[in-house]
């Protein structure tokens, strides 16, 4: 019989192991999408930026027209476009790297890699209230690592019970 229930055992720990990679594999994903997401919306704040600084680029050179102000305050806004620029060239490029995260945790085709990835979720922040000791009792119910570590303690037993019986005197 300990063959037999190490078997089961081995057979429990991968399958807890397993879970555990389903788990890992699925917090993963959605971390990518947030993070694609995330990525989304600060490439639009910075074309908002650029816009405002192109439009008071345009304001201050109306201002040093009509001589309302010197010719060297036109210095301030283009420095803030050119660095708005980057901005959105680096916040593009974290696009494209986002998604392409996304693409290998999904696995997609590389035939589809040239397709962009657009978030059709909205990403809204919702404060969620948290029973601490229900939450601890499932984990410890649910949690595969814990389950892993049950089985092999289990078969440790067995080991330990089988290697005990192994040192007592043969009766032949």
């Amino acid at each position: 019989r300990r063959g037999i229930t190490i078997a089961r055992n081995n057979l429990g720990i991968s399958h807890e192991a397993f879970r555990t990679q389903l788990m890992n594999t699925a917090v993963s994903v959605e971390q990518a999408y947030l993070n694609l997401a995330y990525a989304r919306r600060a490439v639009d704040v910075v074309k908002d930026s650029l816009f405002l600084a192109r439009d008071q680029s345009r304001i201050t050179q109306i201002r040093i027209d009509v001589g309302a102000a010197a010719p060297l305050e036109i210095l301030e806004p283009r420095v803030t476009i050119a660095t708005s620029e980057e901005q959105l060239i680096i916040s593009t490029a974290n696009v494209r790297s986002a998604e392409d995260v996304l693409r290998q945790l999904l696995n997609l085709d590389p035939a589809e890699w040239n397709r962009p990835i657009i978030p059709t979720d909205p990403v809204e922040y919702a404060p969620v209230t948290i029973d601490v000791d229900d939450a601890v009792r499932r984990s410890m119910e649910l949690r595969p690592e814990l389950r892993q570590d049950a089985f092999t303690t289990d078969t440790r037993r067995v080991e330990y019970l089988y290697s005990r019986n192994q040192i007592l005197p043969a009766v032949d």
